[in-house]
């Protein structure tokens, strides 16, 4: 599977920080002040996650299925319903547009966060349902083709307003 260098970033942030000690947590907020790239705060905020959920067993963001990585719920979708890889192009051109595009928007941020954050949790909802594969394949008919098509017509904040109201409803919908 590949995943791009933000993706691995995070990862090793919620690894880090769900393994971490106080003086790992000392050092990890001493370093937020200093200047980062984006891949660094990327990384802080997957430690920041990890430190929050160091204890929970049920909320980590790593693959255990074979075929999908439990932290996105649009790798879940294409790779269920498609039998699309990992680096498939739709999920290449999402990962894109929130590294580029929604990453620098002022909430982009704590939207993309708080993505990570909760998508575990629906994906773990949807597979128990009885009718998890129509619902994946909802999802990436309602949302990951017209948000590829919004992206290749260069309508990023268009595709990122159906990305966070369709987040919003499955947050809604799942754990509420």
């Amino acid at each position: 599977m590949s995943k791009t260098s933000n993706d691995e970033a995070y990862e090793k942030g919620v690894n880090d920080g769900k393994d971490g000690n106080p003086i790992g947590d000392l050092y990890n907020s001493a370093s937020k002040i200093l200047d980062s790239t984006q891949k660094d705060e990327i990384y802080q905020k997957g430690y920041d996650y990890g430190r929050e959920h160091r204890h929970d067993s049920d909320s980590e963001p790593s693959s255990s299925d074979s075929d999908t990585n439990n932290s996105c719920f649009l790798t879940t979708a294409c790779i269920r319903t498609k039998g699309l890889a990992d680096d498939c192009k739709e999920l290449e051109l999402l990962r894109s547009c929130r590294d580029k595009y929604i990453f620098n928007l002022p909430s982009g941020s704590s939207d993309i966060q708080e993505y990570y954050k909760i998508s575990p949790l629906i994906i773990s909802k949807i597979k128990s349902d009885a009718n998890s594969t129509q619902i994946f394949t909802e999802i990436y008919n309602d949302l990951i083709t017209p948000s590829v098509k919004l992206i290749e017509s260069n309508q990023n904040f268009e595709a990122y307003n159906l990305y966070k109201n369709y987040v919003l409803n499955l947050k809604d919908k799942y754990l509420a």
